[in-house]
């Protein structure tokens, strides 16, 4: 019977802390039975082992043992549940049984309303079936599983209009899907989305220069085909004419036409409005004096 007091660290073979906010009873007090018939002391917590006159001091140690064993693998909160003085080790076991089996009922109501009411709001796919699978599971541990199918649905009624589309192909699917296919496909959807806003954003941002030439207007750049002025027809010697690929200018008074294709006399500068002068008029010969 010295075997048992050679375990240094309980939590290297329990590893597992009971919780109640994890209702994990069910998984914790498995690997603790195991790992009591494992040293030959399960009698202690299940009651079968009594303190007698022949044993009360081998019984007072290896029950002290399995006390510690208990303290160590429950959190703080159930240690200051259960923790009193002159109870046995089968009578802490047994606290600890009847405080979950008791809020097994009332649990597991509050858990299946929960997944009913559950939105992805804000979460993202991983976020949201993180959080599903955290609560089916904590059902499964008070001994209230949730049917995979009304799983799924329940995931699906929460997605919201993002994916209405995706979760209608799931409603209608021939062959139901598990809830780890119905997180892969609206990860896929989640990743398609992401990509098609992304590719949005950039076609509808303009680009720097594009912003810059909108507001400003600078350079010689008009609003027609002919982007720029002529350097060569401003000076007056442009010898490509009306074949010039850059701007020539056009005339603001359309009654004093320039004839004879002179250069307009502008400033040299950027934003200077063009005008132009027409043809200065012919002096008429005076009258013969002889006629």
């Amino acid at each position: 019977m010295e075997k048992p007091f050679g375990v240094a660290n309980i939590k290297a073979h329990v590893p597992l802390v009971l919780d109640l906010e994890q209702l994990n009873y069910d998984a914790w007090s498995e690997l603790f039975t195991t790992h009591c018939l494992s040293f030959g002391v399960q009698g202690l917590i299940d009651g079968t082992y009594a303190c007698t006159s022949t044993n009360a001091v081998e019984w007072k140690k290896l029950d002290s043992l399995v006390k510690v064993w208990i303290y160590g693998t429950i959190t703080t909160s159930l240690l200051q549940t259960v923790l009193k003085k002159n109870v046995s080790a089968h009578d802490v076991w047994k606290s600890l049984e009847d405080l979950f089996h008791n809020n097994k009922d009332a649990r597991a109501m509050e858990l299946h309303e929960e997944l009913r009411s559950m939105e992805l709001g804000s979460l993202s796919i991983a976020e949201y079936f993180k959080r599903i699978k955290v609560i089916s599971d904590l059902l499964s541990n008070i001994g209230s599983p949730m049917d995979y199918k009304n799983l799924v649905m329940y995931a699906v009624n929460g997605l919201g209009e993002k994916y209405e589309h995706v979760g209608s192909i799931i409603r209608h699917s021939k062959s139901p899907l598990s809830l780890l296919e119905t997180r892969s496909m609206l990860l896929l959807e989640e990743s398609r989305l992401n990509r098609k806003q992304a590719h949005g954003n950039a076609r509808d941002t303009p680009s720097s220069s594009t912003v810059l030439m909108a507001a400003t207007g600078s350079g010689n750049k008009l609003g027609n085909g002919k982007k720029e002025l002529c350097r060569n027809f401003q000076r007056g010697n442009c010898r490509y004419g009306a074949r010039c690929k850059y701007l020539h200018g056009k005339q603001h008074n359309t009654h004093n036409n320039n004839t004879h294709g002179f250069p307009p006399q502008v400033p040299h500068a950027p934003h200077a409005q063009v005008y132009f002068r027409g043809p200065t008029p012919q002096a008429q010969p005076r009258p013969s004096q002889h006629q």
